[in-house]
């Protein structure tokens, strides 16, 4: 059998020699790129930051084509000029006339508004014998004389506020508010006693400072009281419930703290409704409304 010979050809053999010029070329095109990207970085970092604005000069005496003394020419285009402008002028202030401002009420000043109300009409109507009382009244009111006695300040009865609600705010103008308050009072003396007033109404002007901080303008103002309605006629026939509908609703009156008794029984298109008589722990008897199912 005659043997195969195989001749080995090395790889640098397949590659064309490289020449001397060659070599130089790919190194100088190597050099040539490493040095521009050394300079391209070098120039990011030490470059200044390029300004956030352009400034307008609207002196009368300037010349609107040429540009400041000292300052290089721009490159940009007419319209990018503008723009850039335009970016760097703050926007004027907008004027609001008054009916602007008090289209929308802030909600958070009329809550403080209404709060500062409330609490002043409390405080104002109420004479405890809290001595420093007279004193947390006149610190809230800065311009009341002298000679304004404040009835803190006067020895006879008591009095105590049973409730105060507001129920109107008028925007007088922006951050100042008058506030329609609704108030019961329980006044007398050592001999009479207490005893309820009738519903009374004041205005208390409130005033709400830049940091929303709420003071009293005066004294209250009198007002008439809110109007009430007429009562409602009852569209109720009367009916008994079945036994086990009339135990339910015996159930849930006493569940109000004691016995309770059925004084009425009456129905109306969708419910039952009984009036009870019931005793709480006081001993006293209150006719008291229970209704089978919900309002």
């Amino acid at each position: 059998m005659e043997r195969e010979e195989y001749e080995e050809i090395p790889w640098s053999a397949l590659v064309p020699a490289a020449t001397p010029m060659s070599r130089r070329l790919a190194t100088l095109a190597m050099g040539t790129v490493i040095a521009l990207a050394v300079g391209f970085v070098g120039m990011r970092v030490l470059s200044p930051a390029p300004p956030r604005g352009v400034v307008v000069d609207t002196a009368p005496d300037s010349d609107p084509e040429a540009g400041a003394p000292g300052e290089p020419a721009t490159d940009l285009e007419p319209d990018a000029i503008g723009s850039a402008a335009k970016a760097a002028i703050p926007d004027a202030p907008r004027i609001y006339s008054e009916a602007d401002l008090m289209a929308v009420l802030p909600e958070e000043e009329i809550r403080m508004a209404v709060m500062r109300a409330e609490w002043f009409t409390t405080d104002f109507f109420t004479v405890d014998g809290d001595v420093g009382a007279a004193e947390s009244l006149r610190a809230a009111l800065p311009g009341l004389g002298s000679e304004i006695v404040l009835p803190q300040e006067a020895p006879g009865g008591v009095s105590y506020v049973e409730w105060a609600r507001a129920y109107r705010v008028e925007p007088k103008t922006p951050g100042r508010y008058v506030v329609s308050v609704a108030f019961r009072m329980l006044a007398g003396t050592e001999s009479t006693g207490l005893k309820r007033s009738d519903v009374r109404a004041v205005q208390i002007e409130v005033v709400i400072d830049e940091m929303g901080r709420a003071a009293i303008a005066d004294l209250p103002a009198i007002i008439e009281p809110p109007s009430v309605a007429l009562p409602l006629p009852l569209s109720i026939r009367p009916a008994t419930p079945d036994p086990a509908a009339l135990s339910q609703l015996i159930d849930r009156a006493a569940a109000w703290g004691g016995p309770a008794s059925v004084l009425e029984s009456g129905r109306d298109t969708r419910r039952w409704r009984l009036v009870v008589s019931i005793t709480d722990s006081s001993g006293l008897l209150w006719p008291l409304i229970v209704h089978s199912g919900s309002i």
